[in-house]
């Protein structure tokens, strides 16, 4: 199977096409069923880990939720204020004082450089 660390894989509901997620080449394959040839290979970041259908589009975009969690300040804009709110909670656990929970994006009790991480992709997001 092309890529590289497959994991999810599923046939489309006609049969004709074969999908294909792969972690850690980020992209998703579509592959014709009938002679397994690639017809398409769609370039993604974060590893994707499985694949779901669904009958309307889906329109890719900001997650305007992630831009919003990011805008600390609420001012519509994610940027340098939102910025030294966040450096100021840096550090801080669920168990510590000065933990503030707007600030662990990635919900683990920690304001480390994973929320950092999450933050950094928001920077100079707008939120409305």
């Amino acid at each position: 199977m092309p890529g590289q660390n497959t994991r999810g894989i599923a046939v489309g509901a006609d049969g004709a096409w074969v999908y294909v997620a792969n972690q850690d080449s980020d992209d998703l394959l579509a592959i014709d069923a009938a002679t397994g040839r690639i017809i398409r290979t769609v370039r993604l970041s974060q590893g994707p880990r499985d694949i779901a259908f669904r009958n309307r589009p889906i329109y890719a975009g900001p997650d305007p939720g992630a831009v919003a969690a990011a805008d600390f300040d609420g001012d519509g804009f994610v940027g340098l204020p939102d910025f030294f709110q966040f450096a100021a909670a840096f550090g801080a656990s669920a168990d510590q004082p000065g933990y503030d929970s707007r600030f662990d994006l990635n919900r683990d009790n920690q304001i480390g450089f994973p929320d950092f991480f999450l933050f950094a992709e928001q920077f100079g997001k707008r939120s409305r």
